[in-house]
This record gives C-alpha cells, structure tokens and sequence, in this order.
C-alpha cells in the first residue's frame, strides 16, 4: 500500500483524551480561566519530540491490542464499521480501462482475514472464476484497514478504506487486482476494483466507482458477461 494506517475520523479525540499526543492547538490563552497551551512554553523541535514519542507510545499499545484481539473471540460481523482516513488513488474511468490495468480479474470469496499493526488488514480469497491473469488456488490480497480501538481501547470498530473495503470471510465479490511489484503483494484496484456480490447473487458497485452505475444491480452472470466482453 502507498500510506501509512490512519485513525478512523475522529478517532484522534481519543488518542488525546489518553494523554498519549499533546494536541497542538496554537496559543490558547482563556481570560476567563488563564489555561495556556503547554505547548507554548517549548520550542518547535521539543514539541514535534513530544508528539513522535505520543505516536510510537500509541503505536506500542496498538500492537499489544491488536494482538489481544487477534486471540480473543471475535465476530467481525457484529462490529461497527467506519471509514478510515486515508489518501488513495482515483479509479479508473471506465470499465475497458479499468480491466486493462488490472493484472488479475476474479469472482472470489473471502475465506480468511489477518491483521497487521501497520494497519493493513490481508484477505485470503478463493477464487470461483478468473477472468484475467493466472489462476491460483487462492489469493492474498493487502487492504488499508482492520480493527481500531475506536470509540475507546474495549470497542473494538473496523475500518474500512472506501475505495477498496476489504471482505469478510464468506463475503463474495469481482476483484480487478493489481499487481505491486515493488513488494511483491496484490492490492484491489481503488473505486473502479471491487464489485461486491450480494447472497441473492446481485452486484454492488462502490459508490465512487464513476462507471459503476449501470452495473450496480446486475446479476454476477450478466456482469461478467460483460467483463468478458470488455476483455476481447
């Protein structure tokens, strides 16, 4: 992946609230109650010392949580879900471009999920059909997400990058995969890559997809039909 993991929105309020950042707010002088700013009273490099030390404290106890909620029981599908901030790639414009830069196409299904303190969560996909590239027994697949300890350390919330959510095992879905080359691992084409497949066998495109709208509805069969048909 091109970023670093990000907090779901909002989430920031809480790593403050621990006392884990000092958040910079610039002077903050209050008449009425005389509260400064602490960070006034130090110089930019001590305050920027401050906040790496607040991050790496926040960093280490992730990686204990994540651990801790790696072992526990835990139905991912009982848990909220939130969008997590991060910066990706537009998608493609349409559908003959999105397949072309696609390095594998494929109708699969999640059969298994991990998780990373780097906050990318790594779906093993099983594939029932692949229509571009080489066909494997299953795909891993790396995903910007996983759990946070959002709204606090005990309320575990997952987050989702809403270009290219990651699934659930038992979730089904048409995947355009690229290839990174530079690290050797599967990534999921932002906004124009994932087309999800409803139990009733109907597709979902993502709503930033801007070419989606006419295959949003469709039977699986019909869209890959039509992928098929893009592909020649």
């Amino acid at each position: 992946m091109r970023v670093r993991r990000r907090l779901p929105a909002g989430a920031i309020a809480v790593v403050v609230a621990l006392g884990l950042i000092t958040a910079t707010v610039g002077a903050c002088t209050d008449p009425k109650t005389s509260q400064v700013n602490p960070d006034d009273t130090l110089t930019d490099a001590e305050v920027d010392r401050e906040h790496e030390a607040g991050e790496q404290d926040y960093e280490n106890r992730f990686a204990q949580w994540l651990l801790e909620f790696e072992a526990g029981p835990v139905d991912l599908r009982l848990l909220p879900r939130a969008p997590i901030m991060v910066t990706e790639e537009e998608g493609s414009p349409t559908l003959g471009s999105a397949l072309q830069a696609a390095d594998i196409v494929v109708l699969g299904e999640g059969r298994s999920v991990s998780f990373r303190a780097d906050g990318t969560a790594w779906v093993v996909i099983q594939p029932a059909r692949v229509l571009k590239g080489t066909p494997a027994t299953t795909y891993e697949v790396e995903h910007m997400g996983g759990p946070e300890p959002w709204p606090d350390w005990d309320s575990p919330t997952l987050g989702f990058a809403e270009g290219s959510p990651w699934l659930l095992p038992g979730d089904r879905a048409v995947l355009f995969l690229e290839k990174d080359t530079s690290r050797g691992v599967l990534n999921v084409q932002s906004w124009s890559g994932t087309y999800a497949v409803s139990p009733a066998g109907i597709v979902h495109a993502l709503e930033g997809n801007v070419f989606g709208s006419p295959f949003d509805g469709m039977t699986v069969d019909e869209f890959l039909a039509e992928v098929d048909l893009t592909l020649q």
